[in-house]
Order: C-alpha cells, then sequence, then structure tokens
C-alpha cells in the first residue's frame, strides 16, 4: 500500500477491513459522515521526542476535541488516568465514547486474543482479523502517527476524500470513511463483543496501530483484560 504524506505528519497509509459476518443481519454503521476532514496540524516537538508523555497526549486529544466541536458535540469526558493507560485501553476509551454518542452499546472490554490479532495487524501492516469464534468483526490499521490518539484520530475524522485513506478514492468512494464506519458499528444483540488494539513498531521499523472490535458467537463467553467500567469508574463519561 502507498505511503502518501500530508501536512507535518507523515501518517497516512490508512488502511481498513469492512464488515464481516456469518449470517449476521441489520447490521451496519450509524451516523452522518463528516462533510469535510479534520486533518492533523503542526504538533508540539514533544510529540516527536516522548509521542506517548502526557503533553503530547493531551495535545492529541485538543485534536479530537476540536474535531467534536466543529461537528458540534461535546469534547471527550475522559477517565482521569487516560493519559497513564496503555495504548489499547486508550482506544477502548476513545472508541467507546464516540460509540456511546451514537446510541450504540459500549464495547465491555479488551481481550488478550484480540490485542494479539491486533499486534499480528501491525507487525504485518494490515488489518488485523481475529482467529476462531467470531460472529461479526470489524478492524483498522493504520502507520506513521506518533501515537494511537492520533491514529484514532485519523480513522474517526480524517477520513474522506482528499484523506490519507487509501481506499477513498475519485472512482472508489465506497471506502470513504470506513475506519468511521468499522468504529461505529451496530452490532445484532445476538453475542458478546469484545476489542483488540495494539501499538507498535512494525516490520521495517514504522509506528503501526491497529483496532479490531468482533462479536464472538452467542452463548461464549469472554475474559477481558481491561473493562470499560474500570474506565468509568475512572471517570470516564459518555
Amino acid at each position: 500500500m502507498r505511503v502518501r504524506t500530508r501536512g507535518t505528519v507523515t501518517a497516512v497509509a490508512i488502511a481498513l477491513a469492512g464488515m464481516i459476518a456469518h449470517g449476521a443481519a441489520a447490521q451496519g454503521p450509524v451516523g452522518a459522515d463528516p462533510h469535510f476532514n479534520f486533518p492533523l496540524g503542526s504538533l508540539p516537538d514533544t510529540c516527536w521526542q516522548a509521542p506517548k508523555g502526557a503533553a503530547c497526549i493531551r495535545a492529541s486529544v485538543a485534536y479530537l476535541d476540536r474535531a467534536r466541536a466543529k461537528l458540534g458535540q461535546p469534547p471527550y469526558d475522559l477517565p482521569r488516568n487516560f493519559v497513564s493507560l496503555t495504548a489499547p485501553e486508550q482506544a477502548l476509551v476513545l472508541t467507546n465514547l464516540d460509540r456511546i454518542l451514537y446510541r450504540l452499546a459500549p464495547i465491555p472490554g479488551l481481550t488478550a486474543s484480540l490485542d494479539r490479532a491486533a499486534s499480528a495487524g501491525v507487525r504485518a501492516q494490515t488489518d488485523p482479523a481475529p482467529g476462531n469464534g467470531w460472529y461479526a468483526f470489524t478492524s483498522n490499521w493504520a502507520g506513521g502517527y506518533p501515537n494511537i490518539v492520533l491514529a484514532y484520530e485519523g480513522w474517526m475524522y480524517d477520513d474522506g476524500l482528499g484523506s490519507g485513506n487509501l481506499d477513498c478514492t475519485p472512482n472508489h468512494r465506497a471506502g470513504c470513511w470506513g475506519h468511521r464506519h468499522d468504529i461505529l458499528w451496530r452490532f445484532d444483540p445476538h453475542g458478546a463483543l469484545a476489542m483488540g488494539a495494539a501499538a507498535h513498531t512494525a516490520d521495517g521499523g514504522r509506528s503501526g496501530y491497529a483496532m479490531l472490535l468482533e462479536q464472538v458467537r452467542p452463548g461464549e463467553r469472554l475474559a477481558y483484560t481491561y473493562r470499560w467500567r474500570q474506565a468509568v469508574r475512572a471517570g470516564a463519561r459518555g
């Protein structure tokens, strides 16, 4: 996949895997797509020196809040410990705050198996896929961003025509806002939901990020390693 450079962030090889389901019904993305992209501007120097540090994470969240404000939406009401959370935990929090905003069920938590699947996607620089036992899933991948918060900004707010979304072109508009659709996917009411995410250096030394949402077959139990309710206890408000 080609890499395109935009603005001051070399962060634009973005791929997505659409919904894959066995017999799924009444599923699909919710909410209207933004009418324009919200590209990143200049980042503070700390984002290149300490991309996972508190200063850069707060600056990254400010981009998210700015994009929401332009859509007439409230800022992200994050848990008090958001800066100290792991990248997968941060991705879960952001995903659920957006899902709740659009009246979708939050993802109950992360699982170790889906985190490993996301990590495999990062290493291969492609959309991750879960192992056996899934009923439906969506997934996203991005490369080149300083941290997962900025990768998430690309998925949610800079994903239309003219963005770094390489699945969105004038001749293939069906892929536009596809990463956003994967986050705001309405699953059917049968089967538990889980999420996995990863952020690390991919093969070749390039920073990579991946996430996937999975619905397991009805009746299957999941072992969560980090739960949404922990974020709520720490102050997250949807």
